[in-house]
């Protein structure tokens, strides 16, 4: 199964490789194809912020219960970081944080099992679970969010996807920041961003 994300992005010139940091990357939702998405950005277009860059929509497939950055990444400097392996999972390769969904990356990190969907939730038809990671830092025994946001992937059952974690968890880059995996649900069909933004 493929579904259809949807970004806005703003600040960008025609040209321009989109930078989720950047080019203030928004996840609006996941869809399970272009016209349900296309009702998404009917929803939020004339919402501010929105209104301001109506060019801003973009749809990006992505493989439901594939494993995106499967061979690991590169560090870079900052949040460029590069895909080993050369399937298409570098979208949003050199992508920072998504600042504005995720809150500030700078952020204390109390630990680990409160970003990892810790409250028990069953599969259903309707979510999927969305696993993604960052590049953590510490700083005075304190562990901080940091750059280079990857989406891991989208998966049908918690089970695929903590499969995929422990899988990642040796690769290049994912080995030196074990406790970078975030694993929340996403409703598909849901529209984020319904009052839009500042």
């Amino acid at each position: 199964m493929i579904i259809q994300t949807l970004w806005h992005f703003d600040g960008f010139a025609l040209g321009d490789v989109l930078n989720a940091e950047d080019h203030h990357g928004k996840l609006i939702g996941a869809y399970k194809d272009e016209a349900e998405a296309a009702s998404a950005v009917a929803r939020v277009q004339h919402q501010p912020g929105f209104r301001d860059h109506p060019d801003g929509f973009r749809l990006f497939p992505f493989d439901v219960d594939r494993t995106y950055w499967a061979d690991g990444f590169l560090q870079g400097s900052g949040a460029a970081d590069e895909a080993i392996a050369d399937d298409g999972s570098g979208i949003f390769g050199n992508d920072s944080a998504l600042l504005d969904f995720a809150g500030d990356t700078d952020r204390d990190m109390e630990d680990e099992e409160a970003f990892l969907a810790a409250k028990p939730q069953p599969d259903r038809p309707d979510q999927l679970w969305d696993l993604s990671h960052y590049k953590i830092s510490r700083e005075n025994d304190q562990s901080f969010e940091d750059m280079g946001y990857k989406l891991i992937g989208f998966y049908t059952t918690r089970r695929l996807a903590e499969e995929a974690i422990a899988m990642l968890r040796g690769k290049p880059g994912f080995r030196d920041h074990p406790e970078g995996f975030r694993l929340t649900w996403i409703t598909i069909g849901n529209v984020r961003w319904q009052d839009g933004f500042a």
